[in-house]
């Protein structure tokens, strides 16, 4: 069986031929391996290869039919690539050196596949964060702005005295009106009203600030009221 040897480095070319698989073995390890360089041994239907370089060192093996997964391998691992050479050129059939490559092809794949997942799962993450990270400032800003308007708008329904109570809705009557001076010629219609809860009677007054209508004695008005707090109050409407 015919073996061939093709060596490339930076000081040439050379190549070697010979039915002798010792001779073959002798000329390979008389090869420098320390700098550039790339070997091809061939025979039948097949090549084992090794390549280095500054930015690249591996091993491969080819037939007619496909190339395998490039081996990758550290330069102190000489006498490993020797014995794989070795068991190359002395062995009948390539058959162990091509099922070598087989596994380390699967291998190749299965650790490719799960670098990959890997991957996925830290781009994955990564993009959740960046998302979290984007809406995080959106959110507490859209929350602030329902916080304040439930606030400004429980202060101006008056809605903020029933928060967390039950509450009722009771008829109240006006007994007295009057005015309040706010100031810079301004007068508001103050009246005070009487209304009964759980056969108690409860007194209080309002300022109509939203009221146009001018309001008198013996007039109704509708409250709805704190069960707990009965004293707590807001008028729902007037009627006479």
């Amino acid at each position: 069986m015919l073996l061939s040897i093709v060596y490339k480095n930076s000081k040439g070319f050379r190549e070697f031929d010979s039915e002798d698989p010792q001779t073959i073995l002798k000329q390979i390890e008389s090869l420098d391996f320390s700098k550039d360089f790339e070997i091809v041994l061939a025979k039948d239907h097949c090549a084992l290869n090794l390549f280095n370089s500054a930015h690249e060192r591996y091993l491969y093996y080819s037939t007619d039919d496909m190339n395998y997964e490039k081996l990758r391998f550290e330069l102190n691992e000489k006498s490993k690539i020797l014995g794989i050479f070795k068991q190359y050129i002395l062995q009948s059939d390539s058959s162990k050196t091509e099922s070598f490559f087989i596994e380390h092809d699967k291998r190749s794949k299965i650790e490719a596949k799960r670098k990959f997942e890997q991957w996925k799962i830290n781009y994955d993450e990564r993009k959740k964060k960046e998302r979290f990270d984007f809406l995080k400032p959106i959110a507490i800003t859209a929350l602030i702005i329902v916080i304040f308007s439930g606030i400004i708008y429980g202060i101006y329904t008056e809605e903020y005295k029933f928060i967390f109570q039950k509450t009722d809705h009771v008829n109240a009557v006006i007994y007295q009106t009057g005015s309040s001076h706010l100031g810079k010629g301004v007068y508001v219609q103050r009246i005070k009203f009487t209304y009964t809860f759980d056969n108690i009677e409860y007194k209080d007054s309002e300022l109509l600030f939203r009221n146009e209508t001018v309001r008198k004695k013996g007039d109704s008005l509708l409250l709805k009221i704190s069960k707990a707090h009965p004293n707590r109050h807001k008028i729902i409407g007037f009627y006479n």
